[in-house]
């Protein structure tokens, strides 16, 4: 397995492209490209969000909590190892909920968004890190509280997968392991929620999926399970400033509220949409 190797004496706005022994014993020829960010974005596409090139690290702020994305387009892989550092420098809610992380495996994220399939790790600002689904039930197939302080500095965060095996690394150390075998191949993004966030040094490494000529790939939607009711919440309002995002708080005492994130209600077929309600 590739071990992680940081920039070191690249030259400023190079974008490496080596062709290298695959990640395993008897692979075809590999992948390994490497982006410090220097003049500009390189190949990396925005899907949504402020994304900017800033003392040579790519940097997205989400002041709307609108999230952010950014891919390689056309880049499918198998097996992959995606590593970055990540750095929270400003949070705008909650550190419990924000996060900066990876996408892998995942459809085209950068035509059909973040939510289209493949697996997304995410490091929470309070440490947390999680790697799960992006679609269905979102199975989560590891998961960490650690000591880790995004917002401090940053963390070298990597991500490796080797058929339906996960390994999950930050700052050299791994955290945990998973498996998984619904989503093979895919193509990788940088992602952000409601910081502004920091990614440099990344560098991916894997093996290509031949696409003979550029074709629309559907997203694997997983169909979610059908739970009981659950107790709702308390009644919710928004304060809004001028200018300012709106804040969430209970009517009946005022305290603010936070989301911890949000279940997704799929109606009946995926084209006539679907409904989100806060958990």
């Amino acid at each position: 397995m590739c071990q992680a190797v940081r920039k070191g004496g690249v030259r400023a706005g190079t974008v490496m492209l080596i062709l290298v022994a695959g990640l395993h014993a008897g692979a075809a020829p590999g992948l390994d490209r490497q982006w410090d960010f220097s003049d500009d974005m390189g190949a990396w596409r925005i899907q949504e969000g402020q994304w900017t090139v800033a003392n040579g690290a790519l940097v997205h702020h989400d002041p709307h909590f609108k999230g952010g994305l950014a891919g390689l387009p056309g880049v499918v892989l198998g097996d992959f190892r995606l590593e970055a550092d990540v750095h929270i420098t400003k949070v705008y809610w909650d550190k419990e909920t924000v996060w900066v992380g990876f996408l892998s495996r995942a459809a085209n994220p950068v035509a059909n968004g973040g939510w289209s399939g493949g697996y997304g790790l995410i490091l929470r600002a309070n440490g947390e890190v999680v790697l799960a689904q992006t679609s269905g039930e979102g199975k989560e197939l590891g998961k960490a509280k650690t000591r880790l302080r995004p917002q401090d500095g940053p963390v070298h965060l990597a991500i490796e997968g080797k058929g339906t095996h996960f390994r999950v690394y930050a700052n050299g150390g791994l955290l945990f392991e998973g498996e998984d075998d619904v989503f093979a191949t895919g193509e990788v993004a940088l992602i952000n929620f409601g910081n502004v966030a920091t990614f440099d040094n990344v560098r991916l490494q894997g093996e290509r999926v031949p696409v003979k000529k550029p074709e629309k790939r559907t997203p694997v939607l997983l169909t979610p399970k059908q739970h009981d009711p659950v107790t709702p919440l308390p009644r919710l309002a928004v304060r809004k400033e001028p200018g300012e995002p709106g804040t969430f708080y209970e009517k009946e005492s005022g305290k603010p509220f936070f989301p911890r994130g949000f279940n997704h209600t799929v109606l009946e077929h995926y084209s006539t949409g679907w409904h989100a309600t806060f958990n």
